[in-house]
This record gives C-alpha cells, sequence and structure tokens, in this order.
C-alpha cells in the first residue's frame, strides 16, 4: 500500500481541499408514484458557489476511513461519506485508506442538498486522488445508489431531473443571486411525503415550463408543518421587494429563498429580513453558477 501512495504522489497531491456545493430546486413537483415505493419527479437544479469544504488526504493505512467534522454529530459511521467511500472501495476493488475533514455550512435537513453533495464529492475527488479512473456513467451509478440527489452533484452542471432524480438534462439558467433562509428547524422528509397537502400526481411539463415556474409542491406541506416558516416566508416576500420571484422552498424544505438580479438587491433584502425576524433563523446570500465550482476547479 504505502508503495501506490509513493507512487500516486508522483502525479498528484497527496491531499486537497475543495468546495461541497449546495442546491436549490427552483421548480419541484411529484408527477406519480413507482412501483418500487419511490417517486417519479421533476425539479430544475441550480447549483450554488456555496456549500461545504472538503478535505481529503492520503494515508498509509490500508483500507482505513477516517472522517473528522466541526460538528461532531456528523463523525458516524453511517454518515453517506463513509458509505461513499466504501461503494467506490468496492466497484474499483481497491482498499484504499484516507482521511477526510468536513467543515459542514450547508444547513443540515434544509433541502439544499448537503449530504449528497458530500456523497458525489468523496466519489469525484477519491476517483481522482486514488486514480481509480472510474468513468462517469460507473459513478453516476454508485451516486444513484446512495441518493437521489447524489447524481445532479457527479454531473456538475444546473439540469432539469426527472425519474427519481437521475435522468438529468442539462440547461442554461441566468445568473442570479440567493437569499437564503435557513430556519432553526429540521423537517423530517418522510412526514412531508406522507401530508395530505401534498400533491403526487402533478401532469409532467416540459423543460421551458419548469425552467419558468418556481413551483414546489412541498409548500403548502412545510407551511403547515411550522408557524415560524409560514411566518418567515411572508416576512421574506416583505423583505425582498426588488426579487425576481416570490420566495419558494428548496427540496421538502425547511430552507426557503428569493433571487435577485444583483447582489446589493440580495444584500438590502438581507438586511430588513434580519431587523425584523424573530427567531433563531440564519441568512445567506450564494450566487448561481452555470457549473459546480468542483467540476470547474478540480475535476475537468
Amino acid at each position: 500500500m504505502e508503495s501506490i501512495i509513493k507512487n500516486m504522489k508522483k502525479n498528484i497531491p497527496n491531499q486537497i481541499t475543495v468546495l461541497s456545493p449546495a442546491k436549490l430546486n427552483l421548480f419541484l413537483q411529484i408527477v406519480g408514484k413507482r412501483q418500487d415505493g419511490y417517486h417519479n419527479l421533476q425539479t430544475v437544479f441550480q447549483l450554488l458557489d456555496f456549500g461545504d469544504k472538503m478535505s481529503f488526504k492520503l494515508n498509509n493505512n490500508s483500507g482505513q476511513i477516517t472522517l473528522r467534522c466541526n460538528n461532531t454529530d456528523l463523525q458516524y459511521q453511517d454518515n453517506i461519506i463513509y458509505k461513499a467511500v466504501a461503494e467506490l472501495n468496492k466497484v474499483a476493488k481497491s482498499n484504499f485508506g484516507c482521511d477526510i475533514y468536513l467543515e459542514k455550512t450547508i444547513p443540515i435537513g434544509g433541502g439544499m442538498g448537503g449530504g449528497s453533495s458530500n456523497a458525489a464529492t468523496t466519489l469525484l475527488v477519491l476517483n481522482k486522488l486514488w486514480q481509480l479512473n472510474l468513468n462517469y456513467d460507473t459513478l453516476l451509478n454508485i451516486g444513484s445508489n446512495l441518493g437521489a440527489d447524489v447524481p445532479i452533484f457527479i454531473n456538475g452542471n444546473n439540469c432539469f431531473a426527472e425519474g427519481i432524480g437521475e435522468k438529468l438534462t442539462p440547461i442554461k439558467l441566468p445568473e442570479y443571486w440567493y437569499l437564503i433562509v435557513a430556519p432553526n428547524i429540521q423537517l423530517n422528509t418522510g412526514k412531508m411525503f406522507a401530508s395530505d397537502d401534498l400533491i403526487k400526481n402533478s401532469t409532467p411539463v416540459d423543460i421551458n415550463t419548469a425552467i419558468k415556474s418556481n413551483k414546489n409542491c412541498f409548500e403548502l406541506a412545510v407551511k403547515k408543518s411550522s408557524n415560524i416558516i409560514e411566518q418567515e416566508i411572508k416576512l421574506l416576500n416583505e423583505a425582498s421587494v426588488d426579487s425576481v420571484t416570490p420566495a419558494a422552498i428548496t427540496g421538502s424544505g425547511a430552507c426557503f429563498f428569493t433571487k435577485f438580479k444583483t447582489q446589493s438587491d440580495a444584500e438590502s433584502a438581507r438586511s430588513y429580513f434580519i431587523n425584523h425576524k424573530t427567531s433563531s433563523s440564519y441568512c445567506v446570500i450564494a450566487k448561481g453558477c452555470d457549473k459546480s465550482l468542483l467540476h470547474k476547479e478540480y475535476i475537468l
């Protein structure tokens, strides 16, 4: 194992720090249920210049994976990062080791894809660090087995997604600035899917219709689950007088957002929101990207 690591070091660095990007769902609807129990959906994924930082360092211990995080609650063995490493070693028939540090910034359970992004980032980075040379389709297949949102982060482009999220069509989106509110609330995805207020048989739309819409089928269920979220969505709309569209939910909640043509408009709305909010929620301003910064700076 040590000789392999030494050979790797001749060609690439033995450690690297990258951005594990967040996403927003600019449009989301369920169009039916599959026989396997999963739901078919349609969604528009927008990648952001905001996310977690992940550091990877090769080690000389065969198969040993360590994970440290600024949030110690995420350092458990069932973390999706461990699962991603295990699946990668299994498919590649390898047994490499790595020390991983995760600086968690993406809100947990907020609908911004944090865990899925971490898993995809792990697959993409270790495929290069370990020089496995697995192709895109293989990585996509591994990612699909880990979670429905993992493929979008492996793809690295803004996409219109169908199926359970695995059918991806790259799209061009305007580079808006997003003001994202993260309430200090985590919503259970299973409960959101079980809500009587969730429409699960929407009529499928084409890509252009989806891009022009800001519909999210979870909005009513999310609002009814928390008075705080409902009140703060109203406050965000009040603050966002210059926004392109009204406030919308991302994923199945709990985060919500508005979008702006300029950073200064987003900052003005953030100031108003912060000065008038009564809860412990916090705000993030992020810019939409045409391609994942991970892909721009490291993968390609």
